[in-house]
């Protein structure tokens, strides 16, 4: 595990990735809000975005159903159902 403030609410926190992600991926735990999973092109996102936006993502990540995680990602903008404004996505997924 290694150290770094949560990209949610810059708590300090631990996040692991695994090798075969290349990197792209970071699993934060942090005692603020709890687990959740960020692609590296959505952490770099984040970072303008306010204090309020960012504790929307905290307060879904705390309220993922049991045996999830939240995963915050960049939105493909040729997918169907993702809106051209959409800068950030934050989706359930089995853990």
């Amino acid at each position: 595990m290694q150290k770094q403030d949560c990209p949610l609410c810059e708590e300090p926190a631990t996040f692991s990735s695994n090798v075969d992600d290349y990197g792209k991926l970071k699993k934060f735990t942090c005692l603020n809000c709890t687990k959740f999973i960020i692609t590296d092109s959505a952490e770099a996102k984040l970072k303008d975005f306010s204090q309020t936006e960012k504790d929307q993502y905290s307060e879904k990540a705390k309220a993922a159903p049991e045996g999830q995680i939240l995963f915050i990602f960049v939105p493909d903008l040729h997918q169907p159902g993702v809106l051209n404004r959409e800068v950030l996505r934050g989706e359930y997924r089995p853990q």
